[in-house]
């Protein structure tokens, strides 16, 4: 019962039962290397995504940033998403409330700053959208060049146990053998 298969079964079923785990959990997903970063460049890129399409076709800022949450998978940034609806509701300006949460990259928060300065929010979040559509290939194909060797290592590792342990009785078997 100790087999990695059942250990991300138990740990994804009890995230899905235990929402403060879960939230736990998609911080420590964010907090990988390499992972972490893909992780939050996909998010973001989500975020812009919807919530400039919505902008766009004359929705409010308040009803974007709940669809744009409804979008994102990462429970920490969702979390920030719609903390930072709750300020922009009380005052905040929208820049100022991505800000405070700590969690949105410099780039989308300047974006959102010249969005909001220009009036053209949705042409901002497009080149946001477009810049970590390309970052988020540039990442994967970094997590592939990293998950490669390690899996040949693997496989070389697996390999190499069975042929112990199909060959290892054999020869033992010849060196009794007495001539």
């Amino acid at each position: 019962f100790t087999s990695p298969i059942f250990l991300f079964l138990l740990i994804y079923g009890f995230s899905e039962i235990n929402e403060p785990f879960s939230i736990k959990l998609h911080r420590i997903f964010l907090y990988i290397p390499i992972v972490g970063t893909t992780i939050l460049k996909i998010e973001m890129s989500r975020f812009c995504r919807y919530f400039g399409i919505c902008y766009k076709s004359g929705i409010g800022i308040l009803e974007c940033m709940n669809v744009a949450s409804n979008v994102v998978k990462n429970k920490v940034i969702k979390n920030n998403i719609l903390e930072a609806k709750n300020k922009v509701i009380e005052g905040t300006s929208l820049t100022e409330a991505l800000t405070n949460t700590g969690n949105f990259p410099s780039l989308v928060i300047r974006m959102f700053k010249v969005g909001e300065d220009s009036g053209n929010l949705d042409l901002a979040l497009e080149n946001v959208n477009f810049f970590y559509d390309r970052e988020v290939e540039d990442s994967i194909n970094t997590m592939i060049g990293f998950i490669q060797p390690t899996l040949t290592l693997v496989l070389g590792g697996v390999v190499m146990w069975i042929t112990v342990a199909v060959f290892g009785p054999l020869y033992q078997s010849f060196s009794k053998i007495k001539f």
